[in-house]
């Protein structure tokens, strides 16, 4: 393992969590996590666990990662890779065709299935650490009698890409124990690239690929064996239901005591729900002052029925944005609204004809008198308190000439809060707001405490 960074091995199929030292790291991975989530091609080691081979292989995970090329790329990166337990499995793929799960390899294998309980250990070097494992198996179950190259490997891209240069790829088999007659137990593929020469053929030989077969032992059992001797990872087992139905001396209190904590728990996070569901109706207000469209439009007719406005929606679409009706004492108002939010610092004139024709149509329909009202945000991504006013010279004669209301949505929020703390004359504001030819500012002579309040800001 390198001295200068931890030795980092992926389980594939085990579920242990993970764990880190100065010299190890190991994360677990399901099989059928998405591509995503892991990056093979990031670890030394990688373990495959076969039990937890699914039965059927859906689209985008782990397991689609590995094709000849992919592994490939691995071995003469330096990946070494275990696969624990019986690898005779197929690969039944959602979408079809099934493959043998060894494809990846790029090679045939061809199977001895009746099994027996002689086994020899024939492993010729230290390299695999495998040896007090085999000693442990007493039987086996399948054996291996031959392998051959397939297509995949033989046309794979990596594969190809090192004969243009001369060189060629392959797997060579190292027997590391066999049963009477000689057929393999478990072997390792061991990768190599070799190049022909005049005097022969000279090789490099990379990492491999090993099997470990379980024998007669548990496979959680010879998991733990074969990861404790081989990479010195010691795994723990999951308690089995039985443990978990037993009750430990104390244990009874603390279950207690947890009981009542996460009651507590639920009790105040459905307060927290609430307060946040709270908070949230309470910021409604604030969209006068970024929104556009139909949610500015929802925004500030919110407002004005907060201030004791009645609003009636178009029996058309196409006509105006709404239509506002307010009594005062014996007064009744009546008003025709254009809506209208913008990035742009002032608004052009098209906004200011919109609620003249908004104002004719809804007095030819009605056969009352209505005024035009023109509510505008502009300058959204500004804060409020630093934009500039939006209406300029042609849109305040024109309003005067036509006797038309304009205002801000910051000027009718401001409404909003001073109503909101007492302070608004509401009988004044109505009036002001309908009688009003040109710009209408909330001034102090419509407050009853003659303050006009900043927007609060939250302090971090």
């Amino acid at each position: 393992m390198s001295s200068s960074r931890p030795h980092k091995v992926a389980l594939v199929g085990v579920d242990a969590g993970s764990e880190k030292d100065e010299s190890l790291r190991w994360d677990c991975f399901r099989w059928d996590a998405p591509q995503s989530s892991v990056n093979l091609h990031d670890y030394d080691t990688w373990v495959f666990y076969m039990p937890s081979f699914p039965k059927i292989v859906t689209q985008n995970t782990l397991f689609r990662l590995l094709t000849v090329d992919f592994v490939l790329d691995a071995l003469i990166s330096g990946t070494r890779i275990l696969v624990v337990g019986d690898p005779r499995v197929t690969a039944v793929f959602s979408d079809g065709p099934d493959r043998p799960f060894l494809h990846w390899t790029g090679y045939d294998f061809r199977w001895e299935s009746l099994g027996g309980d002689t086994i020899e250990v024939t492993i010729p070097f230290d390299q695999f650490h495998l040896e007090n494992y085999l000693a442990r198996i007493t039987r086996w179950n399948y054996a291996l009698k031959n392998v051959s190259q397939s297509g995949a490997f033989q046309y794979a891209p990596i594969v190809n890409s090192f004969k243009t240069v001369g060189q060629g790829l392959r797997l060579t088999i190292i027997g590391l124990a066999k049963n009477r007659i000689g057929e393999l137990i478990s072997f390792a593929l061991r990768l190599q690239i070799f190049i022909e020469r005049s005097d022969g053929r000279a090789s490099n030989e990379l990492e491999s690929i090993v099997f470990v077969p379980f024998g007669d032992l548990d496979p959680l059992e010879a998991l733990s064996l074969v990861l404790k001797e081989t990479l010195d990872i010691s795994i723990a087992q999951e308690p089995p239901q039985w443990v978990e139905e037993m009750v430990a001396p104390g244990q009874s209190e603390v279950d207690t005591s947890i009981s009542e904590i996460k009651d507590e728990v639920a009790k105040r996070a459905a307060s927290l729900e609430l307060k946040i569901d709270e908070r949230k109706a309470l910021r409604n207000c604030l969209e006068v002052l970024y929104q556009m469209g139909p949610p500015l439009e929802a925004a500030v007719q919110s407002l004005l029925k907060e201030l004791g406005g009645a609003i009636e929606q178009p029996k058309e679409k196409g006509h105006c944005d709404c239509l506002l009706q307010v009594i005062v004492g014996d007064l009744e108002y009546r008003a025709a609204l254009e809506i209208k939010g913008t990035n742009k610092t002032q608004f052009d004139m098209k906004g200011f004809k919109q609620v003249l024709q908004w104002k004719n149509e809804a007095i030819l329909e009605h056969e009352v008198e209505y005024r035009g009202i023109f509510i505008g945000n502009s300058a959204i991504e500004i804060r409020p308190d630093d934009r500039e006013n939006p209406f300029g010279d042609g849109w305040k004669k024109q309003a005067i000439l036509h006797k038309v209301t304009v205002l801000t949505t910051r000027t009718l929020y401001d409404a909003y809060c001073a109503n909101k703390r007492g302070a608004l004359n509401i009988t004044k504001f109505w009036k002001a707001l309908f009688e009003i030819d040109g710009v209408f500012e909330l001034d102090s002579s419509l407050l009853d405490d003659g303050h006009i309040a900043q927007i609060d800001k939250i302090e971090n």
